[in-house]
């Protein structure tokens, strides 16, 4: 079960509908072949994209599209749009016709599925799903209803007699017994359940993901190997019993500098310090000067980047075990590029056989074609028009601007030979500072 693209339209910056495509569209298909999930299925061979990544100004609407899709699963689980706080997610920026649009295509064996749902208001949705070339169903915000489920008197029925403010899919999946006719139905359900969404620009700890590894010895040693393959200079992360963590030095030190004694008896009841407990228990393991292993609290100690590279590998491993669909926004937030680049070389090796990442940066030094295909590099443009998806695929060889999948996309980037970069004037910030303090100056 793979993504094949995305689209949203009329949705916080984007009017006019854009697309996400995953679905790899060189003609060279040689070129960096190990980003791509390939699979023979029935008599025919689908291919994927293993990661697509995202550049654009900021506000451009690198962060939105990802939100989007996260939008979309949290409407398709509420099975309606009850509260759906208009006037903040509409789009106001730019002409469109004022409907709010979703719509996924994705590969399940070997058969493609297109499903989506619009709505400009609470009272009423339009809904439709797609297999292959064949209308299932489709019910539009007007209500009126078509496809080949709909020749079934009982789906006619149910379909009929359902609120319009009422998703199809989701009312079937948890209100109606005959499911077991509409298989298809839950594909999507278990499609959602895949994808996985990290802000990499806040600095979060996932105790649940945390748990995952440690449970699991297998997932520790993977993690471990990717911290000692980079300069960290960490041996590896490991988690504290709270007994382990009670007898501790720095955390006797902790409690009298915190004077928290108080506390001590209280990590049943008082769930702030609770969470501290569960924070301070995941320590890093560093080679001290006698050779002794020292372990030190990861949250109190390591960098901000040495965190967030230790819990982006966590949900990377996590993601290609499996076979999910992670998002991931602001991928280079305090990391360098070269700890980046050794996790998109996770993302795309042999090693991922069904798993998907996408993924937006201001990492220039990420576009490389020794990292990325043309295929799976996209830009987002921004101006008075409205906002666009601008796929680097677009852009052939031989053509005025002569991109190839060998050229140096992150010269030609830079030099806004491929898309124009957000314009700024800082100088005349700096006219006003000097007129300001003219002003002064003077009045003194």
């Amino acid at each position: 079960m793979r993504l094949n693209n995305f689209k949203v339209g009329g949705y916080k910056v984007f009017g006019d509908v854009v697309e996400l495509d995953m679905v790899p569209g060189v003609k060279n298909f040689k070129h960096l072949s190990e980003n791509v999930i390939e699979k023979r299925e029935v008599n025919r061979i689908n291919k994927n994209l293993k990661s697509s990544i995202i550049y654009g100004g900021n506000n451009s609407g690198k962060s939105s599209l990802l939100d989007g899709i996260m939008m979309m699963k949290k409407i398709f689980k509420r099975g309606n749009v009850e509260n759906f706080p208009f006037d903040i997610f509409k789009n106001f920026c730019y002409k469109y016709d004022d409907l709010i649009r979703f719509e996924i295509s994705i590969l399940d064996n070997s058969i493609n599925y297109t499903y989506g749902f619009e709505f400009k208001e609470e009272k009423a949705m339009g809904e439709y799903l797609i297999e292959e070339n064949n209308l299932l169903f489709s019910r539009d915000i007007k209500g009126n209803i078509e496809g080949t489920f709909v020749d079934d008197d009982d789906f006619y029925k149910r379909l009929s007699d359902l609120p319009m403010d009422k998703l199809i899919i989701p009312y079937f999946l948890e209100y109606t017994k005959i499911v077991d006719d509409y298989e298809v139905f839950l594909i999507f359900e278990n499609f959602f359940n895949k994808i996985e969404y990290i802000d990499n620009g806040e600095n979060e700890v996932n105790m649940a993901l945390y748990a995952e590894f440690i449970d699991d010895p297998a997932k520790t040693k993977l993690l471990n190997k990717v911290i000692s393959s980079t300069e960290l200079y960490l041996k590896r992360r490991d988690i504290l019993s709270e007994e382990e963590l009670y007898e501790s030095k720095e955390f006797k030190e902790l409690i009298k500098l915190d004077k928290t004694e108080e506390f001590k008896n209280m990590t049943d009841k008082d769930k702030s310090f609770k969470s501290l407990i569960e924070l301070l228990r995941i320590v890093s393991v560093y080679k001290g000067r006698d050779d002794r292993e020292v372990f030190k609290p990861s949250l109190l100690f390591d960098s901000v980047g040495t965190n967030k590279f230790v819990r982006l590998a966590m949900y990377i491993i996590s993601t290609i075990l499996k076979g999910n669909i992670l998002l991931v926004d602001e991928l280079d937030s305090s990391l360098h590029h070269k700890l980046t680049r050794a996790l998109v070389i996770l993302m795309n090796s042999e090693i991922n056989t069904n798993a998907q990442f996408i993924l937006t940066t201001h990492d220039v030094k990420l576009l490389s074609p020794k990292l990325f295909r043309k295929d799976q590099i996209n830009f987002i443009v921004r101006d008075e028009q409205g906002v666009e998806v601008v796929p680097l695929e677009d852009f052939k060889a031989n053509s005025d601007r002569d991109i190839r999948s060998d050229s140096n996309f992150e010269k030609m980037y830079v030099e806004e030979k491929i898309v124009p970069l957000p314009d700024t004037d800082i100088y005349q910030v700096i006219k006003e500072f000097k007129k300001h303090e003219k002003k002064t100056t003077t009045t003194n």
